[in-house]
């Protein structure tokens, strides 16, 4: 089963796929709108543990959009033109206003 949750901030959008593949279960951010994951592998993207609390900023800064997260992720491909990865201690089990957690996101 997938999940695709998506947001926009500043004409610039996220989307994150819960997906699962055998027994894993795990998190991908990519930095366009995903509206399937049918082709998935095929474009960049930075990978989590399902496990990982993943935030995305509010506000872009730099004109990027940020991620945070417990840790840095595996990442496919170059990432650095949209977004930004911060690693946070119990990121998602903190109380943070300008972020919001990912399975808050729209759905898809």
């Amino acid at each position: 089963m997938t999940d695709i949750y998506r947001q926009c901030f500043d004409g610039k959008c996220v989307s994150v796929a819960r997906l699962t593949q055998g027994r894993d279960t795990f998190l991908r951010v990519y930095d366009q709108k995903l509206y399937t994951t049918l082709f998935n592998n095929f474009y960049n993207h930075a990978q989590y543990p399902l496990e990982t609390g993943v935030l995305i900023g509010k506000q872009t800064q730099n004109d990027k959009i940020v991620v945070i997260s417990d840790v840095l992720p595996t990442r496919k491909g170059d990432l650095s033109n949209h977004l930004i990865f911060k690693e946070q201690t119990n990121a998602y089990y903190t109380d943070n206003p300008n972020a919001i957690a990912f399975d808050k996101l729209p759905h898809f």
